[in-house]
């Protein structure tokens, strides 16, 4: 079921991915071999995992598969 969003929720959130976005590359490169093979609080995820998934997402809505974007 989808809820109603009011649009300055959205842009409050829409602000809080970019900001978040920008913090990104700069806590990256704070980690060491060591930290990118800890686990993350995703299970079975590490963060080497999570960043291979950032990375890999990151051009947009393409699929890997077809290289077909939407």
């Amino acid at each position: 079921m989808f809820h109603s969003v009011g649009t300055n929720r959205v842009q409050l959130l829409l602000s809080e991915v970019h900001r978040a976005a920008e913090r990104l590359p700069r806590s990256v490169r704070r980690l060491g071999d060591a930290d990118v093979r800890a686990p993350s609080a995703l299970p079975g995820w590490s963060r080497a995992h999570v960043l291979a998934h950032l990375a890999r997402h990151a051009d947009g809505p393409c699929t890997p598969r077809t290289s077909s974007c939407t």
